[in-house]
């Protein structure tokens, strides 16, 4: 169903020491045609309601993602 797929990361640090994230994305490319709808719902539950590692970060870090396709 889902097939194959690959997420990149983009982060970009802040200018002061020592350098920490503020903010970071998400590349997410996918080579199925899928509901983007539902591949938002599921990013986002993933993301922002049982990721360990996005609670721990500091709230000052935006994380966002894009979705696209190659088909």
């Amino acid at each position: 169903l889902l097939g194959c797929y690959d997420v990149k990361i983009e982060a970009k640090r802040k200018e002061t020491i020592p350098g920490s994230f503020e903010k970071v994305t998400l590349h997410y490319v996918f080579c199925n045609l899928i509901e983007e709808k539902l591949l938002r719902d599921t990013i986002d539950l993933a993301l922002y309601k049982y990721c360990s590692v996005q609670a721990s970060l500091s709230s000052e870090i935006k994380i966002d993602y894009t979705i696209s396709f190659e088909v």
